[in-house]
């Protein structure tokens, strides 16, 4: 829920008229409603019972979102005058930190206090960044939000799942540094990261950082500059791994490093228009024998239905999947996005053609998806 809440709770001399379990149920299917109807009842019933103060509070505080100094100032207040509260929160998203905040978002001991913390998103603000002028030097997220995101690391033990969004790293070292910061998290998700410095990539002293990454279990890399997954830079025991990289990147050294994932046991892959090419030569570099789904996304917003199942056809990946490394798996999920469906059964009919291989071994899941391009 976004952080809102000034009114005062108070609590009524009257006991509950059905039983105290129903009552519960009943808070818990609102609570499940979302948006903001939910909220707000929620918040009623808060305020109006003392017997459902708690139950609603949990469901409060379960997920908080803070976009704005003055959403941060009242929940910091909220959880510095009532401790209790702070357990409830599971799950944390900040959006939009300006760089030109010069205090933490929160303040440290009230982080502290969020000891049931398992996930935490980060979002940077991109305000100014786009100016228009392609001369203009590109600015890096400051290294008081890094701080900031890095605070979670000490404070909150609990943490298993950290997102970092547009997010820019003075070099690839910082982003590494960040990263190693959080040996307990489980799954990592960046999005629209990126470095200023583009020379010679030098990671950091890895003894610094004992015991990085050794939870980690899940990694999502989306639009992220060309760099090679070869790096040491996830631990050995990723498990599920999701990319969607930059039209046009170079795909040699980068889908190289897909052989450094030797626990591997699910691959999501995206692509757009004919980069759909590069499938091949990321499943050359697979080297997991644990492999057990592979999902690819087509994006072919700009292309004729045609043109989109040739290249299907050109990838050949009944054939690859023949291979021993993939005889474990059991689940290939085929998406196409289209800006337009003019026959959604025509469409998956034609895929199937093109997969004989994997509609024989009954592992073929395919779809058909129609997006606008100003989504």
């Amino acid at each position: 829920m976004s952080y809102h809440m000034e009114a005062k709770l108070e609590s009524d001399a009257h006991g509950p008229r059905l039983p105290s379990d129903i009552l519960h149920l009943i808070l818990d299917a609102i609570a499940e409603w979302g948006g903001s109807q939910a909220k707000r009842t929620l918040l009623t019933c808060a305020q109006t019972s003392s017997f459902l103060l708690r139950r609603a509070q949990a469901h409060l505080y379960n997920d908080i979102s803070l976009s704005r100094r003055r959403q941060c100032a009242l929940f910091s207040r909220t959880i510095d005058s009532s401790p209790h509260i702070a357990v409830l929160v599971n799950r944390v998203r900040f959006s939009e930190i300006s760089a030109s905040w010069a205090d933490y978002p929160l303040p440290p001991h009230v982080v502290g206090r969020l000891t049931s913390l398992r996930r935490a998103a980060f979002r940077a603000s991109v305000r100014g960044l786009d100016s228009g002028d392609e001369t203009a030097q590109i600015k890096s997220t400051s290294s008081t939000t890094i701080a900031f995101v890095k605070l979670f690391a000490v404070v909150s033990p609990a943490l298993k799942h950290l997102e970092l969004d547009i997010f820019i790293f003075k070099s690839f070292a910082e982003l590494a540094r960040l990263v190693w910061s959080f040996p307990g998290v489980e799954t990592l998700a960046l999005r629209g990261c990126s470095w200023v410095d583009r020379g010679l990539v030098a990671l950091p002293d890895e003894n610094m950082y004992p015991g990085c990454c050794r939870n980690l279990s899940s990694v999502t890399l989306h639009f992220l500059p060309p760099f090679s997954l070869s790096l040491p830079v996830w631990g050995a025991g990723v498990r599920e791994l999701d990319l969607q990289a930059f039209t046009a990147q170079p795909c040699s050294d980068y889908y190289e490093g897909l052989a450094n994932f030797t626990s591997l046991e699910h691959l999501r892959l995206a692509f757009y228009q004919e980069d759909i090419r590069w499938i091949a030569i990321a499943l050359r570099h697979v080297r997991s024998g644990r492999v057990l789904s592979l999902s690819f996304r087509h994006r072919a917003l700009d292309q004729h239905r045609a043109k989109t199942l040739e290249q299907l056809e050109d990838l050949r990946l009944d054939e690859i999947l023949r291979q021993p490394i993939f005889r474990n798996i059991v689940q290939v999920s085929w998406t196409v996005v289209c800006k337009e469906i003019d026959d959604p059964a025509a469409w998956k009919k034609e895929i199937a053609a093109r997969l004989p291989g994997l509609v024989q071994r009954k592992i073929l899941w395919y779809s058909v998806h129609q997006e606008s391009r100003n989504r």
